[in-house]
């Protein structure tokens, strides 16, 4: 088992239920959630005008391998009704590998960790309450 950290945000609709329901879904698909950082709000990244977003970060544990884990978490996004639209847009529900293991990844699909996140108060900010040494 791999222990994995994902971030998971949104801005449109009750984007705590869309939460609640991710993480019930994770565990059901063998994303076994081990902890929930408090969820915060923060203002949108990347310029786009729209809501503050709802964010955290999920400690877990699970047997797939990158990228399946990738395609678990792009299909769960479209099932709980995400849509596509302008980069960092507003979406209902947004899942990413934070971190996994102590892998370093960079491809085009894929960047482990993940491409920019120390950067990225809406992650950090969460991801510290569960990692000491990020």
């Amino acid at each position: 088992m791999a222990r994995v950290y994902l971030g998971i945000g949104g801005n449109i609709g009750n984007t705590q239920a869309y939460f609640l329901q991710a993480f019930a879904e994770l565990t059901a698909r063998g994303v076994h959630v081990k902890r929930v950082s408090d969820f915060i709000r923060t203002k949108p990244y990347g310029g786009v005008a729209q809501a503050d977003f709802l964010n955290a970060v999920i400690e877990a544990d699970t047997a797939y391998e990158p990228y399946e884990l990738l395609k678990v978490l792009k299909k769960l996004e479209l099932e709980l009704g995400r849509k596509e639209s302008v980069r960092w847009g507003p979406r209902c529900i947004d899942l990413d590998i934070l971190l996994y293991d102590d892998l370093v990844l960079h491809s085009a699909e894929l960047n482990i960790p993940h491409k920019d996140m120390y950067n990225r108060d809406f992650v950090m900010i969460p991801l510290r309450q569960l990692v000491d040494d990020v």
